[in-house]
C-alpha cells in the first residue's frame, strides 16, 4: 500500500516506520510516565519491561485514518489503554497460575509465522504466511500461550488445542453470518469478536458450511475478523475477483494474516491451494 504520510513522517519506508515507532513511544511515555518504553528488536516493534509490543496493527489502522497527530493520538489511547491490566495479567502467569483457573480461557488463533518465533508461541502448521496458535482471551488482557506455560501447566500442545476448539465452538453457536447457499454458494463471518478467522478451524462449523455451499469449497482469511468461504462451483471470473479482493485486504486492513487461498476438502481438512501449478494442492494441517 503506497504511503500516504505528508506531515508526520518522512518519505522512505525505514524513516516512516523508525518516527512512527518514535511517536509512539513519545505519547505512551506521556500517557504512562511509570513506565520505560524502549524500541524493539525491529522497527514495528517497541519493549516496556519484559513485554514485546507490536505495531504493525496500529500501523495499519493509522493508514485508514486522514493520518493527523490526533488520529495517531486517539489509536494509540483505543490500543493501549488497558496496558496496565496487562501487567496486572502476566504477574498472574509469573506466579504460574494453575492449568484448572485458566482452560476456560483458552481460545484457537491464526497468526502469522513470525509469531511463532518472536514470541516463542506454541503453534501448529496451516500455511505459508500463517499458523495456528492459542491465546489466552481475558477481559483484562489478551496473549499468545508460549511453551513455557506447557511446562508450567503440565500439559501438552494439542490438550490445549482441543480445549481450546471447545470455547471457541461454545463461543459460536449463533453468531451471525451471511449464507448464501447453492448455486451461488457463499458465507461469510465477520462479527469483529478476534476469532471469526479462526472459526474455520471449527470442525463442526466446516461441516455446516460444506452443507449450504458443497465441497471442497475455498476459503479465505485476509485479517483476523474476517472469514469468506466460497463454493468451488462458482465460476471463474467471481473466484478470481474473490481471490483479488482477499489478497487486497490482506494488505490494507489491520491484524493481516494471508493473501492465500485455502480448501476445506471432501474429509473436511484444511489445506492451502496452491494456484501457480494446476490442481497442486500441498496438505498443511489434518484438523479433524
Amino acid at each position: 500500500m503506497i504511503s500516504k504520510f505528508k506531515n508526520l513522517f518522512k518519505k522512505t519506508d525505514l524513516d516512516e516506520k523508525n518516527a512512527f515507532r518514535s511517536k509512539v513511544i513519545e505519547v505512551l511515555e506521556k500517557k504512562f510516565p511509570e513506565y520505560t518504553f524502549t524500541e524493539g528488536e525491529d522497527l514495528d516493534q517497541i519493549k516496556v519491561a519484559e513485554i514485546t509490543l507490536g505495531l504493525t496493527n496500529l500501523r495499519a489502522k493509522f493508514l485508514l485514518t486522514s493520518q493527523t497527530s490526533n488520529d495517531l493520538e486517539g489509536l494509540i489511547e483505543e490500543q493501549f489503554s488497558t496496558l496496565p491490566k496487562t501487567f496486572e495479567f502476566a504477574a498472574k502467569f509469573e506466579e504460574k497460575e494453575s492449568w484448572e483457573k485458566v482452560k476456560s480461557l483458552v481460545m484457537p488463533q491464526i497468526m502469522p509465522v513470525e509469531y511463532a518465533s518472536q514470541f516463542n508461541s506454541m503453534s501448529f502448521p496451516l500455511g505459508d504466511e500463517v499458523l495456528i496458535g492459542c491465546v489466552i482471551d481475558d477481559e483484562k488482557a489478551y496473549r499468545y500461550i508460549i511453551k513455557s506455560d506447557l511446562e508450567n501447566w503440565q500439559v501438552s500442545a494439542e490438550e490445549v488445542y482441543q480445549e481450546a476448539i471447545k470455547n471457541l465452538e461454545e463461543k459460536s453457536v449463533g453468531i451471525e453470518m451471511t449464507v448464501v447457499p447453492l448455486p451461488t454458494g457463499l458465507v461469510v463471518v465477520n462479527t469483529m469478536d478476534s476469532f471469526d478467522a479462526a472459526r474455520i478451524l471449527l470442525p463442526n462449523l466446516r461441516k455446516f458450511f460444506a452443507e449450504n455451499i458443497g465441497t471442497p469449497f475455498y476459503f479465505g482469511i485476509p485479517n483476523r475478523d474476517f472469514l469468506i468461504c466460497f463454493s468451488a462451483e462458482m465460476d471463474d471470473e467471481t473466484q478470481n475477483n474473490i481471490r483479488r479482493q482477499i489478497a487486497d485486504d490482506f494488505e490494507e486492513r489491520p491484524y493481516s494474516l494471508s493473501k492465500s487461498t485455502f480448501i476445506v476438502d471432501g474429509k473436511n481438512e484444511v489445506k492451502q491451494l496452491y494456484l501457480t501449478e494446476s490442481n497442486k494442492i500441498n496438505n498443511f494441517s489434518n484438523l479433524n
